[in-house]
């Protein structure tokens, strides 16, 4: 009986040095999620930055001896990703539109107040970090092992992490999250989601 357990711990052992990367971001990324859920700050954004944007950068650097350059911070196929910027952009306008209309919205973001200039720059400051760590960490983290699958597996917790918005933003996330998916595993890069992200985002906050 010892023999088998000994035996069941070096293939445990050599199974997680095979998959080493896709376990070290899946593990580190759901720990963080689970973290900053127990461990709130005040105020939110700083907690949003350490979770999502500079502990992943860490493991990215400092556990993985990875150039966070490869997890979505280049500039990758802009020719590419422009177009989509700018068709989606327009959409998000029209969306946040039809959203101010819907009282689950007007109450979920009518609260927020403040500085147009203070609001745009904590939105900003909030999805980078929020980005990086779903199109950079999690996505690019994963690309290596699954292809094209790592963008469906993002889509998850993105989704899951929106269960504090109004339903249909939340149920949204399902198509919203394959989509950024597709285009920042499609283009190399996260900005484009990014900027389309920080469009919409804005255009909800600002409008209703």
């Amino acid at each position: 009986m010892p023999g088998f357990f000994i035996s069941e711990t070096k293939r445990i052992k050599a199974f997680l040095f095979e998959e080493r990367l896709s376990a070290a971001v899946l593990s580190f990324s759901t720990l963080f999620l689970i973290l900053s859920r127990i461990f709130p700050t005040s105020p939110e954004i700083l907690g949003t930055l350490l979770y999502y944007l500079i502990l992943p950068l860490l493991v990215v650097t400092l556990i993985l001896h990875r150039n966070p350059i490869d997890f979505g911070l280049g500039a990758g196929l802009w020719r590419v990703w422009l177009p989509h910027v700018a068709v989606a952009c327009v959409l998000a306008i029209l969306l946040a539109l039809s959203a101010a209309r819907i009282p689950a919205f007007r109450e979920f973001y009518g609260g927020t107040r403040g500085p147009a200039a203070g609001r745009i720059g904590l939105v900003m400051i909030d999805l980078l970090a929020v980005e990086f760590m779903f199109r950079g960490f999690v996505l690019f983290g994963l690309k290596e092992r699954f292809g094209g699958g790592a963008v469906l597996v993002q889509m998850v917790p993105f989704a899951l992490f929106h269960l504090h918005k109004p339903g249909l933003e939340a149920a949204g996330c399902v198509l919203s999250g394959v989509y950024f998916g597709y285009l920042a595993w499609r283009t190399d890069s996260l900005w484009p989601v990014y900027i389309i992200h920080c469009f919409a985002a804005l255009a909800i906050v600002l409008l209703t």
